[in-house]
């Protein structure tokens, strides 16, 4: 009888623990299914508080992880996320999602390789796994890989022909490959899979490529669509209103042809993207913002006869993104009415002298010592058509693809007379002549430095852009230790010791090529003649034998693919983010291996007096090598940062500068510093003048 009632009691107790056991897991569940439905409205706080309750009772429910993973991924908070989503993995390890959503977590925090690898496992899990196909396509969007994401995303979406993602995607890498045809139509198939209305961004992106073809009525028509059927859109967001700027002229202003409205929108969406959040980067989709603008701008200049400028927005939009036929053919228009107009041009070029300028040409030289004495010619000739000779006293001097031109020539006693010839490209040709008259000084010249300040009175605004490449994506680029601790000397010098405000000095670390492309020229648009900008770059550099076997230089930017020449920065790129920039004086100063290969290499003979080099306009660059390597330890930013440092005179020209330790530096290194005009660009022989506080 006792073990009869012994055996009861057990199975009791037995019983009555597995009905606790069964409750536990019943309420795990009902847990996971609340989170679940909190996670599916967008409650994603009260989503990961069940979450929480369900993995608390059952530490081993992946799916609870998987979800609470997906809740954090939804907040942003990618720490946690992919916390939870290693975790599923830990458990489930054959499970193609659990892959997929960490290659997401990779993506979202820009470890593109890494996303690449995950999704690559997920793929090989289940080859079938239509978002795998689409996570990695987006990561190859981002890299500018279009041919490789618009394979992945065509894969998806024969795996599922209702994958509006994998539409929109493969929508903008047409876009940013320049087709826009093909682009137009995977947006509309987009648009009509979103039966729900919650993809509200499909029918905002199809805008781009129909303004691209000029078709900006059906564009308005789509807009005016997306305003009836959503509530708001990513460019409702404040980090988008330049492209929301940017939309509104496609669709209000120019359906109208209203170009003088459009172009104060463009303007003004420029300098919303200018202002935009730094901490958010022009990779990949982000890049079609300010290409797109410019690609507008110019074709708004071309339709109000500004074709100067529309000129100046096509090439600068080209340099971002070369992908781009409708910029190349609008190049080519403006070409060609280039020529129609210089054909018919009959009228003789234009000489402004700048040296010596109208009140200095009275030398005050004693008679008998003008023997040997010599002076300065120097100016420049502009017509439409080119210049195509210059003649001072019938002798040809050296022109420069902007008219300048710079000659030294013999002072004799007395009256000195040079006459100067410049000829256009259509045998228009004008004359000038320039007269020096020696004499004693019978006046008290000025204190030198009275004299600078009477030339830069204006107060001067100094910006400058200093970029710091250490650690390439690419493995096979080594990284550089040096770079960014070099940055942050110049940075607290130009600071603390001379006219650059903070405000004014932006700082670039491991930047893509896109980055440093858009930051100097948003910065080079925007300058005045009031204005100079000072532009540091320390990274690697690389020089290349051209097929006529002339030697090129290039930057590397951070995101650049080896010997990929496409990718790196070439000396073309830089002239033109600067060429049509108002600014004073611009100084570019490389410390990069082949840095002397950029631009041009020739000697330079400007004035040393700092009034007189401040005066005319210089495009410089100060290069820490010729055709040589300069090692991650720079002592060329230790010289210069010395004499920065060490200079206590109230203005000094870059010349003096660099005269005060290039003997030095090339001593100790035995490399030689370089410092020249930049070519085709608009330097009329001026010099960057430092200002300390």
């Amino acid at each position: 009888m006792k073990n009869n009632m012994l055996c009861k009691t057990i199975i009791a107790s037995v019983l009555f623990l597995l009905s606790i056991v069964l409750v536990n897991a019943q309420t795990s569940k009902d847990y996971f299914t609340t989170g679940v439905n909190f996670y599916k409205n967008r409650q994603y706080d009260s989503a990961i508080s069940n979450l929480n309750k369900a993995i608390g009772l059952d530490p081993n429910f992946t799916n609870a992880y998987i979800t609470r993973g997906n809740s954090y991924y939804s907040k942003r908070l990618y720490t946690l996320a992919k916390q939870d989503y290693n975790k599923a993995i830990s458990l489930a390890p054959n499970s193609a999602i659990n892959f997929y959503n960490r290659g997401n977590i990779f993506s979202a925090t820009k470890y593109y390789d890494s996303a690449i690898a995950d999704f690559n496992k997920a793929i090989s899990i289940r080859s079938d796994y239509a978002p795998a196909y689409g996570g990695r396509g987006s990561v190859y969007n981002y890299k500018q890989m279009y041919d490789l994401a618009i394979q992945d995303f065509n894969k998806a979406i024969i795996l599922d022909s209702m994958a509006s993602f994998a539409y929109n995607n493969r929508g903008l890498a047409y876009v940013s490959t320049g087709q826009y045809e093909f682009a137009i139509n995977d947006f509309k198939k987009g648009i009509v899979m979103d039966v729900n209305k919650e993809r509200p961004f499909v029918i905002i992106n199809i805008i781009e490529p129909l303004a691209r073809l000029y078709r900006f009525s059906e564009a308005a028509k789509y807009y005016n669509d997306f305003r009836a059927k959503y509530v708001t859109g990513y460019i409702d967001d404040p980090y988008w209103q330049f492209f929301k700027k940017y939309i509104e002229v496609i669709s209000q202003n120019l359906p109208s042809n209203d170009y003088a409205t459009a172009l104060t929108n463009l303007t003004l969406a420029e300098k919303l993207y200018a202002t935009k959040n730094k901490a958010e980067t022009s990779e990949g989709y982000g890049k079609r913002g300010y290409t797109s603008i410019l690609a507008l701008k110019g074709y708004v200049l071309e339709q109000l006869k500004n074709n100067d400028e529309a000129k100046q927005a096509y090439e600068q939009t080209l340099i971002i993104n070369p992908n781009q036929p409708d910029i190349t053919i609008a190049l080519q228009r403006l070409s060609q009415k280039k020529d129609a107009m210089v054909q018919t041009d009959n009228d003789p070029p234009t000489i402004n002298i700048l040296e010596p300028n109208a009140n200095s040409r009275s030398i005050s030289v004693d008679d008998d010592k003008v023997a040997g004495t010599k002076q300065h010619i120097r100016g420049q000739a502009i017509d439409p058509s080119g210049i195509k000779s210059i003649m001072l006293n019938n002798q040809p001097l050296k022109v420069e693809d902007n008219g300048y031109f710079d000659t030294t020539v013999n002072i004799n006693a007395g009256v000195n007379i040079f006459t100067i010839v410049a000829t256009d490209k259509h045998a228009n040709s004008v004359s000038q002549n320039v007269q020096i008259v020696t004499g004693k000084d019978k006046t008290n010249a000025a204190p030198a430095n009275n004299v600078v300040s009477s030339v830069l009175n204006a107060n001067p605004v100094y910006n400058a852009i200093l970029i710091a490449e250490c650690d390439y994506a690419d493995n096979n680029i080594p990284s550089l230790q040096g770079p960014s601790s070099d940055m942050t000397k110049i940075y607290n010098l130009l600071v603390n010791n001379y006219a650059f405000a903070p405000v004014n000095t932006d700082t670039l670390i491991n930047a893509t090529r896109t980055n440093i492309l858009e930051a100097i020229i948003k910065k080079a648009n925007a300058m005045g003649e009031n204005d100079n900008l000072f532009i540091f770059y320390a990274g690697h550099g690389q020089m290349i034998k051209q097929p006529d076997n002339s030697e090129e230089g290039f930057l590397v930017p951070q995101d650049a693919v080896k010997d990929i020449i496409s990718t790196y920065i070439s000396s073309d790129d830089l002239l033109r983010t600067i060429k049509y920039s108002k600014a004073k004086h611009i100084l570019f100063v490389a410390d990069a291996c082949f840095a002397g290969s950029l631009f041009r290499d020739i000697p330079s003979d400007a004035p040393v007096p700092v009034a007189e080099a401040y005066k005319d306009k210089s495009r410089r660059l100060l290069a820490s090598g010729n055709r040589t390597a300069v090692p991650d330890r720079s002592e060329f930013i230790e010289f210069l940062r010395l004499a920065l440092q060490e200079n206590h005179s109230p203005y000094i020209t870059a010349e003096q500068l660099i005269d005060s330790f290039k003997d030095q530096y090339t001593n100790s290194t035995h490399l030689t510093l370089q410092y020249y005009p930049i070519k085709n660009v608009d330097d009329l022989g001026g010099q960057f003048v430092f200002i300390r506080k």
